[in-house]
């Protein structure tokens, strides 16, 4: 990368979101030079997860987060909408997913899942959405 100046570390996501392209002149020489330059390839897409931590306009609690075994869920559902719920996995795995009716909450089990960190997604009927973030201890 030409024009990093004064070792000041730059690192862009490509437009597909599958890597970071990271660049330094950590010589502190000012010539534009990069003396580092790395391309990592992403397991997962950057912009999967974005989609997944985007916010949404239900209001809603998970408790207890960090968990480290069951957490609950609870948002508005004044109209009784069943929905979709899908669990990722920090690689954008989908680890599990099920469909409940009418409901206000449901659990998140961790089960055999390892500790980390996952993203939920839940669908309604009428196209509304709710995303959120469990980490599982």
């Amino acid at each position: 990368m030409i024009g990093i100046t004064g070792g000041e570390p730059h690192a862009v996501i490509s437009p597909t979101g599958t890597r970071v392209l990271y660049a330094s002149d950590w010589s502190g020489a000012q010539d534009g030079h990069s003396i580092d330059c790395y391309v990592v390839e992403l397991p997962i897409n950057v912009s999967f997860v974005n989609s997944l931590i985007e916010e949404s306009s239900i209001n809603h609690t998970i408790y207890p987060n960090p968990s480290d075994n069951i957490a609950v869920v609870e948002f508005d559902n004044k109209n009784n909408l069943s929905f979709s719920y899908s669990l990722f996995n920090f690689q954008g795995q989908l680890v599990a997913n099920e469909i409940e009716q009418n409901s206000s909450s449901f659990s998140i089990n961790k089960d055999d899942l390892p500790e980390g960190v996952y993203f939920y997604s839940l669908i309604f009927s009428d196209g509304s959405f709710l995303n959120g973030k469990i980490i599982f201890n």
